[in-house]
């Protein structure tokens, strides 16, 4: 096994295109695109450093983010996931400790131009595929009389970290969960006891009231959970969209959902 510890002071190297592309105007093109309009949805929390706002950020931060941005550091990534599980971390801590707050720190150096678009998108797919290895090798099947709950973006959406790792949460705490927007969108609400919408920015609020609307239209008796970045900065807009609670992580999502549905973790 590699030593996590001797990546800590290490600076993270950023993968770079082939620069005979770089002065492509279809290159540049695509860039602003993703500058523009995917990052700023895919990452979770702009302008709001986690390691210095939330208290809950782990012992291991550090060393994480550092390795997690190295390139082609996969096997390193996934081998600190298992070291960590192994010693006692429940995968909820790890996605609400270590996962979430990378993200958002990625968002902060990119406001800031300490990094570049490829490398926070390298960085996302990367914990993507760490959170699919998780939950291919630590995964459970549903207990029973679980509460089924569809974890959706809104339609259209680029954010998909979030929305994956609180549904990869709530499945290894044995609760059903399926996938809705933007992976699936035929999904019928009538189908589940709850809907976890994520959110990313406040300027989505229009688009989340409508589909909001809509569920309960299909469905009056659904509850209605959100979390996201756009609920950090304004909280009130939970009451705002006429949703029954907020989750700030994965980890108070499994929470609200058991409160919500009068289930135990245990049933």
């Amino acid at each position: 096994m590699p030593d996590i510890d001797a990546t800590r002071d290490a600076a993270p190297t950023s993968p770079v295109p082939d620069p005979k592309y770089m002065h492509d105007p279809r290159w540049k093109h695509a860039q602003a695109i993703v500058e523009r309009d995917i990052l700023p949805k895919l990452l979770l929390t702009p302008h709001v450093d986690p390691t210095t706002a939330s208290p809950e950020v782990h012992p291991r931060f550090d060393d994480f983010l550092n390795l997690v941005r190295r390139d082609g550091s996969d096997p390193g990534v996934w081998a600190m996931v298992q070291e960590l599980i192994e010693a006692g971390t429940t995968v909820e801590t790890i996605h609400a400790e270590l996962f979430s707050p990378v993200a958002r720190k990625l968002g902060v150096l990119w406001e800031e131009d300490e990094c570049d678009f490829t490398e926070v998108a390298m960085v996302c797919s990367r914990l993507q595929r760490a959170i699919r290895h998780i939950a291919s090798e630590y995964g459970v099947g549903p207990a029973v009389n679980s509460p089924r709950v569809l974890v959706s973006a809104l339609p259209g959406s680029h954010h998909t970290l979030g929305p994956l790792m609180v549904a990869e949460s709530l499945a290894g705490c044995r609760i059903d969960v399926s996938i809705g927007e933007p992976f699936i969108s035929d999904a019928d609400p009538r189908d589940f006891d709850v809907v976890a919408i994520s959110v990313a920015r406040a300027e989505e609020m229009a688009a989340a009231q409508a589909f909001v609307e809509d569920l309960r239209e299909q469905s009056p008796e659904i509850r209605i959970i959100v979390g996201g970045a756009a609920f950090w900065a304004d909280p009130s807009l939970v009451a705002r969209l006429g949703a029954d609670g907020w989750a700030q992580d994965a980890s108070a999502a499994v929470t609200l959902v058991h409160d919500l549905t009068g289930t135990s973790p245990r049933d």
